[in-house]
């Protein structure tokens, strides 16, 4: 997950890695401008679902 400003500079990147495979599907900003990114992990038998925010 990358943050810019408006000029297209970074402002900051968090890398989420689980060491299985990783699968973002939706990113939202909240009202505080806080950024939620969902997704799942597949660890080889199940999925396990995940929510962070930023």
């Amino acid at each position: 997950t990358i943050k810019y400003d408006p000029f297209g500079n970074v402002i900051w990147e968090k890398l989420y890695n689980s060491g299985k495979d990783d699968y973002s599907f939706d990113v939202a900003v909240d009202t505080n401008n806080k950024i939620v990114v969902t997704g799942y992990v597949f660890n080889g038998t199940n999925n396990d679902f995940f929510t962070i925010k930023y």
